[in-house]
């Protein structure tokens, strides 16, 4: 009798190759303030997209790319610039930018732009720039199903990935929606350490 190990993950990734990609929002998700190792604790926010164009290679469906923001449409935030650019103008005040319903974005189709970083032998997927679809291109709908979790909208917490929750259970304080405790949904982690909790996108291979 043999007794053999598995030496690879039994989950694949497919990474988004860099370079331009026709995309369409399927995850929006507040993940609560967040510490940080260089900053003060920030209120954060995750985006994810589909990329329609490159498949993956277990179930062939859309492979993904995501970027966390500081959750903040003040005029020099990076989320305001990135929001600016998706939609193709700028805010007209600040006034406009905090009317701005950041849910609309959720099934908004954009173009990204891709570049890979590489450390500690693995390359990551980043998501550089962003503009809206040109007219002539056929927008995309989401293969998945749209998942928000923002406000009164809980009950998409059990769909998100299970490191995204555990950033969300891990937050410092309670500004994000409080996630449900179904019993029913796989895996979900338990209540971690809130002073030792950081997962950053170097923790996560794609």
């Amino acid at each position: 009798m043999t007794f053999n190990l598995k030496a690879t993950s039994s989950k694949s990734f497919t990474r988004v190759p860099p370079g331009p990609h026709v995309a369409v929002s399927n995850c929006i998700a507040d993940l609560g303030v967040q510490p940080s190792d260089l900053y003060s604790p920030k209120p954060q926010i995750f985006f994810r997209f589909e990329i329609p164009s490159v498949r993956t290679t277990d179930h062939n469906s859309p492979a993904t790319v995501w970027r966390i923001f500081n959750a903040s449409l003040r005029p020099k935030a990076a989320l305001r610039a990135f929001v600016e650019a998706w939609l193709g103008r700028a805010f007209g005040s600040d006034k406009e930018a905090e009317r701005f319903d950041v849910e609309t974005l959720l099934a908004k189709p954009a173009i990204l732009t891709v570049s890979e970083t590489h450390r500690n032998d693995r390359v990551y997927a980043n998501i550089d720039d962003i503009g809206p679809l040109p007219p002539s291109t056929p927008a995309p709908i989401p293969e998945m199903e749209p998942i928000l979790y923002a406000g009164k909208h809980t009950a998409g917490f059990p769909k998100l990935p299970e490191w995204v929750r555990a950033k969300i259970i891990g937050q410092l304080r309670d500004s994000s929606p409080k996630p449900p405790e179904p019993s029913d949904y796989p895996h979900r982690p338990s209540t971690p350490d809130r002073k030792s909790v950081e997962i950053g996108p170097d923790d996560i291979p794609f």
